[in-house]
């Protein structure tokens, strides 16, 4: 059993109490494409996408934010989960309703992905527990630029937009070869980059070519001795979608589509009208927009 299917199938199987039907007689499944370990929110795509199926099998009456507390309460990354649910920019605070905001169809996530993975919990130890009022302003500061920057595609402005100074440095002391990666990312003409969530990957955005910065990460990870591989992603500004093996055209669903309990229980009902139709239904939970 993979973590995917494990993460997966606890929402799946352990909500059936919640909403009075039985956890068993159902074989359930994840195939998760997301790479597991590297920050890229893998675990909380898969938990999402039991919680998604739990929606749609056991008739859950569960808006947006319902189903990503749940997601968040197996696997603890409600932010992560956002994103795979919503797409786009997703932006998820405290006390407030996540939401999403499109960006441009003309960038590019160009991500060096290590062959060895590292754990959230291990990067999450060397971060601080407090900073200073001026590292606290800087990062604030930072996640404004961001959201700007990509509201309005002023894609120079990354630069800047994508500085820390809360935790990349204590993890880049830990993660081999990522600041020599990020750097080289910049100098090749990267609007912006940065460790991905926790690490060990780098993603660099750019409108541009993505080549160069390709051949920048890889040869500056070949000289730390960083073994991996780079993938160049286009935005998706839709999350969640479904296929039925009956109709390889599938639907997808996300942003708007399920932005509300209505919404969300149409696309439950039409998964199981599928499924009651005979139909083998597949439920594909996106991360990478």
């Amino acid at each position: 059993m993979t973590r995917s299917t494990t993460w997966s199938r606890l929402p799946t199987r352990g909500h059936a109490p919640e909403l009075g039907v039985s956890a068993a007689g159902v074989h359930f499944a994840c195939v998760n494409r997301i790479p597991i370990g590297r920050g890229m929110g893998s675990s909380a795509a898969a938990a999402l996408a039991g919680v998604l199926v739990a929606t749609a099998l056991h008739h859950a009456p569960w808006d947006e934010d319902a189903v990503l507390e749940r997601a968040a309460a197996i696997e603890g990354h409600r932010d992560n989960a956002a994103a795979a649910l919503l797409g786009g920019l997703a932006i998820c605070a405290p006390g407030a309703p996540a939401v999403q905001m499109a960006v441009s169809d003309e960038l590019r996530a160009v991500l060096f992905i290590p062959d060895l993975p590292f754990t959230t919990n291990e990067a999450r130890q060397v971060v601080p527990t407090s900073f200073s009022r001026a590292d606290a302003i800087f990062n604030a500061s930072r996640c404004a630029l961001l959201v700007r920057a990509l509201a309005i595609g002023d894609h120079t402005g990354l630069r800047h937009a994508m500085q820390d100074r809360w935790h990349q440095d204590a993890r880049f002391a830990l993660m081999a070869g990522a600041q020599e990666i990020v750097a080289a990312a910049n100098e090749a003409g990267a609007s912006g980059a940065a460790l991905a969530g926790a690490g060990p990957s780098v993603i660099a955005l750019t409108p541009l070519a993505p080549e160069p910065i390709v051949l920048a990460m890889e040869g500056a990870a070949a000289e730390a001795g960083v073994a991996g591989q780079t993938m160049v992603l286009p935005p998706r500004n839709y999350g969640t979608a479904w296929t039925s093996r009956h109709d390889p055209r599938g639907s997808e669903y996300g942003g708007s589509s399920v932005a509300t309990p209505m919404k969300l229980r149409r696309v439950a009902r039409r998964i199981r009208e599928s499924v009651g139709g005979g139909s083998e239904v597949v439920v594909v939970v996106r991360r990478d927009g």
